[in-house]
């Protein structure tokens, strides 16, 4: 049986060899075959009329003058809003907060004027500044360009 599977495989080769070696052999001799040349007469070419024969027309220059296209109209845009910059960050630093008696005081120092101030809710800093509401991690600000806070933060590597 085993013999039999051996020679059974052993044609099969021999059969695509041999297709294979057909095929190639048929379309190297297609490619190789001579063509047949076809001739065609050539058409006969009948001399123009003279420039003299001719009547001349001038050039209408006015067919150029034509559109090539229309540009629609943008559509009409309300004016964009005037941005006003954003005021300048307050220079005040927030050193700390401190409980006293049922309220809080902010101790604040200005780098403007080189001093240290503790202030509470009502008070005024510097010029145009004062202190609206004092809280246990923040401390909110009135000046000429509205409600500003500054904010504790967390040290890092600090002791929680």
């Amino acid at each position: 049986m085993n013999a039999l599977r051996k020679s059974s495989r052993t044609s099969r080769r021999r059969v695509a060899l041999l297709l294979g070696i057909t095929g190639l052999v048929g379309s190297g001799a297609f490619a190789l075959w001579p063509v047949r040349a076809e001739v065609q007469a050539a058409l006969a070419i009948q001399r123009a009329a003279s420039l003299d024969d001719r009547r001349l027309v001038a050039l209408d220059s006015a067919a150029f003058r034509v559109p090539l296209w229309i540009v629609e109209p943008a559509p009409p845009t309300a004016p964009s809003p005037v941005v006003t910059p954003p005021p300048p960050p307050l220079r005040l630093q927030l050193l700390a907060i401190v409980k006293e008696g049922v309220g809080y005081k902010a101790a604040i120092y200005d780098p403007d004027s080189d001093k240290l101030q503790i202030v509470s809710a009502g008070e005024r800093i510097g010029t145009g500044r004062t202190v609206d509401v004092v809280n246990k991690s923040s401390v909110t600000i009135r000046d000429e360009n509205g409600l500003r806070t500054l904010a504790l933060t967390e040290a890092k590597g600090a002791a929680p």
